[in-house]
């Protein structure tokens, strides 16, 4: 089900939607909106008030939920996706590696796929992903691993 953005916003913040909505037409700045609302007596939470402004202008947030996690945290387990297929174990994630070819040298990605039946930080993924990379066997020979990125995970108990 997709929530519209009423939906989602705060009991103010939805009462002050068509005011936000003319004002960033309008072209005013957050602080500026924000500024006049609180002059009305429109009180809206900052983060309401910016998820709002979002909404008018079509923009979503850029950075996904790992991405922004810090390396030495776990991943929250509700806010990973739910696998589409059977897996064998509770978390799956897809780490990218990045380094060089050893034969031309050239800048390349590796895509890996770590299963576990815990959850891991963040760090640990990426240590897992470049040491089975620098293995140097079947697919990985001749590559040496720079750095990786955890993209994506998934987490079993949320089906």
């Amino acid at each position: 089900m997709v929530l519209s953005i009423l939906e989602t916003l705060s009991a103010s913040a939805r009462l002050a939607f068509p005011y936000i909505q003319g004002m960033v037409e309008a072209g005013l700045s957050s602080s500026r909106i924000q500024e006049a609302l609180s002059v009305a007596g429109m009180g809206v939470r900052r983060t309401d008030l910016l998820e709002a402004i979002r909404a008018v202008n079509g923009v979503e947030i850029s950075r996904d939920y790992l991405s922004s996690l810090r390396s030495t945290f776990l991943p929250d387990p509700s806010r990973l996706g739910t696998p589409a297929t059977q897996t064998l174990r509770d978390f799956s994630f897809h780490v990218v590696v990045h380094g060089t070819d050893g034969t031309t040298g050239e800048t390349i990605l590796k895509h890996v796929t770590i299963s576990s039946s815990s959850n891991l930080s963040k760090s640990a993924l990426e240590d897992l992903a470049i040491g089975i990379t620098n293995s140097g066997e079947g697919r990985y020979a001749n590559f040496t691993a720079a750095g990786a990125t955890v993209k994506t995970g998934t987490y079993l108990g949320n089906l």
